[in-house]
């Protein structure tokens, strides 16, 4: 049965929402494409933001390509697209969007995927930040996704006018910060810890949910420094904390060293080091980092995407309270999962196009359901769209 032979008066809130996603994703490319010449279409739908499988905790996606921060620690480098200078990504803005709304693993609006910019650039680095936020304005007035960035950047007071005129519901900003005692050692070329702080502390004030994202954590640096950097953010108003493990190789570990670290206290927490990404053992530094912000009665999360979630109040996509790392944060997202029919969740599936959909039974953590098209992309996009987990049967 189609939602409109549904009526509306037989639906509730929540199937609205979960029927106004699944159909924008149905209507957002040949609406968005309409009107484009056949280039810009050709490069939209040949760019990887329109095919790329998602993260399990959302779609990282790029304003731009690269960092000279010269973070001693940072893993941009040691990828080779990301050489040199920072570049402008090559989409215009409405590329940017019939590509993501191209992508068969994304669901629209405030429901649907996430969209975490600043994971191979800072996208508020000078030559990126006007690209960044053409991005983030086409990606919230068309396609309506939550949008999250990480920045160690301060923003020019044009950029922050952006700021004042964007919803600040399912907006999550995250300002890095993981020293504030040797930041000219591990981080010469990023702006200062308190001008960072400041950034935070504006937009705290303008109404967004900003998060300190304390990633990575070093060990013999960040843990011994933990009790002066939560103390300055609270005192700039940011009473969220997002921590990281911190990935090293080879090329990190030598960098580190010559930088004064000590690297011990690292390499006793590495399984390896190699020329690949390996991250560290942190799991008792993120619980310490976690007992330090109950002191404070600061919000402690284990993800960055529980920012993006807290930020939009709606689920965590990654179903962190399933997976066993929801840190009881008051977003509360287990109170917020759909409550959903069998013969909904089946119009559901066979909306975003699951075929010969049979034998639906529908639990408070799992749908369950044989289709005769079973794939790893309509798992993806059931389990974002329902917030539980997925189980195509045979």
């Amino acid at each position: 049965m189609a939602r409109e032979e549904k009526g509306a008066s037989e639906m509730t809130p929540t199937t609205r929402v979960l029927w106004d996603a699944v159909e924008w994703m149905c209507k957002a490319r040949e609406e968005i494409g309409e009107g484009m010449d056949e280039t810009s279409t050709k490069r939209a739908l040949k760019d990887y933001h329109a095919r790329r499988r998602p993260r399990h905790c959302g779609m990282t996606v790029h304003s731009g390509i690269g960092c000279d921060n010269k973070c001693v620690y940072c893993y941009v480098p040691e990828m080779r697209f990301t050489a040199g200078v920072p570049r402008s990504y090559p989409l215009s803005p409405r590329e940017f969007a019939l590509a993501l709304a191209s992508n068969p693993w994304i669901l629209p609006t405030r429901w649907g995927t996430f969209l975490a910019f600043g994971s191979v650039a800072d996208p508020f680095h000078p030559l990126l930040a006007e690209k960044t936020v053409d991005y983030m304005r086409v990606a919230k007035a068309v396609l309506g996704n939550p949008i999250q960035f990480s920045t160690k950047m301060t923003p020019t007071q044009q950029h922050m006018s952006f700021f004042e005129n964007l919803p600040r519901e399912g907006v999550s900003p995250l300002v890095t910060l993981v020293t504030v005692k040797r930041h000219r050692a591990l981080e010469p070329k990023a702006p200062s810890p308190s001008q960072r702080l400041e950034f935070a502390e504006k937009l705290s004030k303008m109404g967004y949910r900003v998060a300190l994202f304390l990633r990575p954590i070093i060990p013999g640096v960040t843990d011994r420094e933990i009790s002066d950097i939560l103390d300055e953010a609270k005192s700039h108003s940011v009473d969220v904390v997002v921590a990281g493990s911190l990935r090293i190789t080879e090329n990190i570990v030598e960098r580190m060293r010559a930088s004064g670290i000590a690297i011990n206290e690292v390499l006793k927490r590495a399984k390896r080091v190699s020329k690949r990404q390996t991250p560290i053992y942190s799991r008792d530094l993120k619980k310490m980092v976690a007992r330090e912000c109950e002191k404070r009665d600061m919000v402690y999360l284990d993800s960055a995407c529980c920012a993006t979630a807290l930020a939009t109040e709606v689920p965590c996509i990654e179903l962190c309270w399933l997976v066993g790392r929801c840190t009881g944060c008051p977003n509360k997202c287990y109170e917020k999962v759909p409550e959903l029919s069998s013969s909904e969740a089946k119009e559901l599936l066979a909306a975003i196009g699951c075929e010969e959909v049979s034998k639906v039974e529908v639990a408070s953590d799992t749908v369950r359901t044989r289709i005769a098209n079973p794939s790893p992309q309509l798992a993806y996009l059931a389990k974002t769209l329902f917030r539980r987990n997925v189980v195509f049967e045979k």
